[in-house]
């Protein structure tokens, strides 16, 4: 039996914050520096707003999103697998695939994942809320519609878990199939 279960990943480390931090500061140098220099007004002021427009970036992606992965069931009854992202009070879903798409689970470390042969025809999506985490969960998703591999951040007990959903709903699927 497929049971709900939510998890809700914390950032690793603190890099997303102090790149957003070091972009910001280094924006508001060049802004104040523009002053002084007059003959570069114009570039170094786009500098600083190509770097306060990254800074705004990073401060999106790992300061004010957290994430949650949910392994649950829709109205029909199937199990699904969704990626849900929290901004504040907005929540977007980011991703919904069926259990019984899913190829396959595997923990990386960050050397690993480097090493890994990268295929043009699969897309990776990464849900992720520390920047350059050191271990990352890839599952594979292949389906009729979508070749994907989505990059998690999840303990060991919930990849576990996943492997187990995921065996229970290619069997209900195999026994739907069937009859």
């Amino acid at each position: 039996m497929i049971c709900d279960m939510k998890f809700h990943p914390k950032a690793q480390n603190a890099k997303g914050k102090r790149v957003f931090l070091i972009t910001l500061l280094l924006a508001l140098a060049l802004f104040l520096s523009s002053l002084l220099f007059t003959s570069y007004q114009g570039v170094i002021q786009l500098v600083a707003l190509v770097l306060l427009t990254i800074a705004l970036y990073y401060y999106n992606r790992y300061v004010t999103t957290s994430f949650v992965y949910e392994i649950t069931t829709d109205a029909d009854g199937a199990p699904v697998f969704v990626v849900s992202s929290y901004q504040g009070k907005r929540v977007s879903t980011l991703c919904r695939i069926a259990l019984w798409d899913v190829t396959g689970v595997v923990r990386y470390t960050r050397e690993e994942l480097a090493k890994r042969e990268k295929s043009k025809e699969v897309s990776t999506h990464k849900f992720t809320p520390t920047m350059s985490p050191e271990i990352i969960t890839v599952i594979s998703v292949r389906s009729t519609y979508e070749k994907c591999d989505l990059w998690l951040e999840t303990a060991e007990d919930f990849d576990a878990y996943f492997l187990s959903v995921v065996k229970e709903a290619n069997e209900l699927k195999n026994m739907e199939n069937d009859e």
